[in-house]
């Protein structure tokens, strides 16, 4: 499965991003969840204090938000989001609709590899960028 992240200043303009190959089994609540540990992941790495992580997968987010454990599948990537979040002055997780994440679903399906950068966007996914940019 790919996983795409795409991190945004507070105007809405592109920033880092992160698309990875991740080979596990796993369904769609899988790879959200592994998504998502990768904009934590990229946050932290980026020294970022202060973050709005945003997702598509309301079951995900409910997850995330919720007191107590999570006896699913994917407990332990929940228990590694909270554990690296705890280390934000400010965090929270938001839902979007998908229509609002076009961009990361572009990166997780065209990653052949864990691939990382800075603003600019491979050309693989330059429609992508353009169709994001206008539904903000």
């Amino acid at each position: 499965m790919g996983v795409g992240v795409v991190a945004r200043n507070v105007n809405g303009a592109c920033m880092p991003w992160v698309s990875r190959r991740v080979v596990r089994p796993g369904d769609g609540e899988m790879a959200k969840a592994v998504a998502l540990r990768e904009a934590v992941q990229l946050a932290t790495r980026k020294g970022w204090r202060s973050v709005i992580f945003e997702g598509d997968y309301a079951n995900l987010i409910k997850k995330l938000c919720a007191p107590g454990r999570d006896f699913s599948s994917i407990e332990p990537i929940i228990v590694d989001i909270h554990v690296l979040a705890s280390q934000f002055l400010a965090c929270c997780f938001s839902l979007v609709k998908r229509s609002g994440n076009v961009l990361a679903h572009s990166f997780a399906r065209t990653t052949r590899d864990f691939v990382e950068g800075d603003h600019v966007s491979p050309p693989a996914v330059a429609n992508s960028v353009a169709l994001d940019t206008t539904l903000q």
